[in-house]
């Protein structure tokens, strides 16, 4: 984010195309900055590389001047994240200079930046976090209800089934891992906290779309992308695969994100019967078949119900 940032003042300068290697003085924001500049061919055009903020005269307090200017973006970035909350999970570039009291041209830049970071996801004349915020966020998530009564259960199912298990929630198109234990035998799935996933490809996506239409919803509008030749990229093969999830309460699937990994996966519930998460174990093909997976589903199944009470999920609440 600070790279982008800092891109985003150097256009701002607008300064002619200098020499390769020469040094441009100016000014932005009131401090005066002395950019050396390298410019190569990039595609067919000149691209800026290694500028780096000095001044004329390093006595009259300008480095100092400038490092509090670039805290100082970092900061004001840091006002606009601030915005969101869970009351106010979308807002508009209007609503964002409203609390932050920042001028507009300074807001519509942070934002432009962000945007191009995901750390904000624009969506018409409304933004929300990105993903980028999610993954940040995933180690962090230890702390959480889900997190806290799921750890246990996540390290009891690696043990009972000696497949890698993990717990995933749903960000917009995607599903991110945020706890996991990993497999001890040699040939593993490798699995990791933060790690970002798309929903219609592998079982734990089509458990959010089973108990989520807005998550369907997504996946459809995101596209259907192949992974694999064993990837669903047919609403109708979709549709089964969440059909069984709620027939069953669980759902196998076979090399649908990457060649040679199975996965299994099964809903995580909250105290108001909303879906929270999806708990999985992935491994080999060669040891999660088909034919294990009768064994292995109703184990997989029966760990996310207990989590679902420990977080208030009375099973006769209607889904």
């Amino acid at each position: 984010m600070v790279a982008a940032l800092i891109r985003t003042i150097l256009n701002r300068l607008a300064v002619p195309r200098p020499p390769d290697g020469a040094t441009v003085k100016a000014s932005y924001g009131g401090v005066k900055l002395r950019l050396e500049m390298s410019f190569r061919p990039v595609c067919g055009r000149p691209a800026m590389i290694t500028p780096a903020w000095w001044f004329p005269d390093p006595h009259d307090g300008g480095r100092k001047m400038a490092e509090e200017s670039s805290v100082r973006v970092l900061e004001r970035a840091c006002e606009v994240l601030d915005c969101f909350t869970r009351r106010q999970p979308r807002l508009q570039i209007g609503d964002i200079r409203r609390i932050t009291g920042l001028p507009a041209t300074t807001v519509a830049r942070l934002v432009r930046t962000l945007v191009a970071q995901e750390l904000l996801q624009r969506d018409g004349n409304d933004y929300q976090l990105g993903l980028r915020v999610m993954v940040w966020t995933a180690p962090a998530a230890a702390a959480s209800d889900l997190l806290a009564v799921g750890g246990p259960v996540v390290e009891e199912i690696r043990d009972i089934t000696k497949e890698t298990t993990g717990i995933y929630v749903r960000h917009g198109v995607s599903r991110v891992n945020v706890c996991v234990a990993l497999s001890r035998l040699s040939v593993i799935y490798n699995g990791y906290v933060g790690q970002v996933m798309p929903l219609h490809a592998g079982a734990a996506g089509k458990v959010f779309m089973a108990y989520d239409p807005a998550a369907r919803t997504a996946a459809l509008q995101g596209g259907l992308s192949a992974y694999t030749e064993h990837t669903p990229t047919d609403r109708a093969e979709l549709d089964a695969q969440i059909e069984t999830v709620r027939t069953t309460g669980w759902l196998f699937t076979a090399e649908e994100r990457e060649s040679g990994l199975n996965s299994l996966a099964a809903p995580i519930f909250d105290s108001v019967g909303l879906i929270a998460g999806a708990i999985a174990i992935g491994g080999p093909s060669s040891r999660i078949t088909a034919q294990a997976a009768s064994t292995l589903g109703p184990t997989v199944a029966a760990a996310g119900l207990t989590i679902s009470r420990h977080l208030g999920y009375a099973v006769d609440q209607s889904q």
